[in-house]
C-alpha cells in the first residue's frame, strides 16, 4: 500500500484518541478502554507507519485515562488492574509472550507494555495473581539487560510492581 494513501484505521485511532480524551465522555468510555487498547496495541504492529503512530497516540491518551495522568501514592495495584481490565492483562501476557526473545531489538509493542507495568504499584495479591506474576516477571527481566537505557529503567519498574508485598521482603 501507499504509505501516502490515508488508512482507514488511522482515522478510526484518531476518533477514538478524540473520545477517550473528552471529559464529558469519560465515564461512558470507562468499559470500553481495554478493548481500545488491545487495539492500539495491535496497531503498534502494523507495517504503517501512519497506523502505529496513530496506536501511540491512542495508547498514550488511554493510559490517562486507565492509570492517570503522573505515577502517585495512589496508583493501581497489579490485582486491581487485573480485576479492572482482565482483558487488556491477558492481551500484556500475550504480547509479552509473542515477542519475548533474547536479541537486543525490541518490538515496538512491548515498549507501551512496559510502561503499563511499571506504573501498578505491588500491592497484595491473590494465590493465583501471584502465578501469573511470576511468569509475567520471567518475561520482563530479560528486558532488563536491555541496550537501550530507557528500555532497561521501564523493565526496572516494571519488575518493582510484579512482585507482590508478601514476597519484597524475602
Amino acid at each position: 500500500l501507499n504509505q501516502r494513501v490515508d488508512l482507514a484505521p488511522v482515522h478510526a485511532m484518531h476518533i477514538l484518541k478524540a473520545i477517550v480524551q473528552e471529559a464529558s465522555l469519560a465515564h461512558a468510555v470507562l468499559p470500553y478502554v481495554s478493548q481500545a487498547a488491545e487495539e492500539a496495541l495491535k496497531g503498534l504492529c502494523s507495517e504503517h507507519w501512519a497506523v502505529r503512530n496513530a496506536a501511540t497516540q491512542l495508547f498514550g491518551s488511554l493510559m490517562m485515562r486507565i492509570l492517570g495522568q503522573k505515577k502517585s501514592q495512589e496508583c493501581s495495584t497489579v490485582q486491581e488492574f487485573i480485576s479492572l481490565h482482565s482483558a487488556l492483562w491477558r492481551a500484556l501476557l500475550l504480547l509479552l509472550q509473542q515477542h519475548h526473545s533474547t536479541s537486543s531489538l525490541l518490538h515496538p509493542s512491548l515498549f507501551p507494555a512496559l510502561a503499563i507495568l511499571s506504573r501498578l504499584s505491588p500491592g497484595v495479591a491473590s494465590a493465583h495473581v501471584q502465578e501469573q506474576l511470576s511468569s509475567v516477571r520471567a518475561l520482563v527481566l530479560p528486558l532488563a539487560n536491555s541496550p537501550m537505557l530507557a528500555v532497561r529503567h521501564l523493565a526496572a519498574e516494571a519488575l518493582v510492581s510484579l512482585v507482590p508485598s508478601s514476597e519484597a521482603i524475602q
